[in-house]
């Protein structure tokens, strides 16, 4: 018999059959018993049956279980493509880019613009234009001894585990080392200028792909909102905001 041929062979039908055979004949005595003395033997049966399945491990006869909590879909966002026309590659496909707006510690309005990653959801507004997917909760750094962690200092698997779908914006906060170069962005995980942050290994992030604009991404088109709230076709380039 060939790997994999069980399915199809004369030993899994006969095993069907016998499944089937054995369910009518216990269906059966099931619904015959009764207080009935006549129908002692039954009844006999059916206790014997019902005793004997209490004592065998479910496991060894329940093939239906019930559903589990569906758990969080944990991927790379460094792998993979881009969505079916938002790759990118031409003017009539490019990416979707977006504006996402917060308030910083001091309630100051800012605004990131966002680069999509591969699994950032796609989202159109009521008005035609590209809109954050993210909901802003404030911020969820904890500084520690003074200094919080900057979002670049992650690691690729922490990111993953906070939900990181591979979008980036470009860091522009004057005081820190990680300006000039694109970084993650997780909704509430992006720099403020109100925090002091630690350093940074920016070349082990450049190695991991956490920091920087990825290689086949140099060059590729993306629509962004211009100054007049209509829309514009930009080339992201490495070293430069969008």
């Amino acid at each position: 018999m060939k790997p994999g041929s069980f399915n199809t062979s004369d030993l899994n039908c006969r095993h069907q059959a016998m499944a089937h055979l054995w369910a009518a004949f216990l269906a059966h005595l099931d619904a015959s018993a009764s207080d009935d003395e006549s129908n002692s033997i039954v009844n006999k049966v059916a206790s014997f049956t019902a005793k004997f399945f209490q004592d065998v491990p479910k496991d060894r006869y329940v093939f239906f279980v019930e559903a589990e909590e569906p758990r969080p879909l944990r991927r790379n966002p460094l792998e993979g493509n881009y969505p079916y026309g938002r790759t990118g590659k031409t003017t009539r496909d490019p990416l979707c880019g977006f504006f996402h707006f917060k308030f910083s510690k001091r309630g100051k309005p800012v605004a990131r613009s966002i680069k999509p990653g591969k699994y950032t959801p796609y989202i159109l507004s009521e008005g035609g234009q590209i809109s954050t997917p993210y909901s802003e909760t404030g911020s969820k750094i904890q500084p520690a001894g003074g200094r919080c962690r900057h979002i670049a200092s992650y690691s690729l698997d922490e990111l993953i585990d906070l939900g990181w779908d591979g979008a980036m914006y470009f860091s522009s906060q004057a005081r820190h080392q990680a300006r000039g170069h694109f970084v993650p962005f997780i909704a509430g995980y992006d720099s403020d200028e109100d925090d002091m942050y630690e350093s940074i290994d920016i070349e082990a992030g450049k190695r991991a792909g956490t920091i920087g604009l990825p290689p086949e991404e140099e060059g590729l088109y993306m629509l962004v909102l211009d100054m007049n709230g209509g829309n514009q076709i930009v080339r992201i380039k490495k070293g430069q905001g969008l």
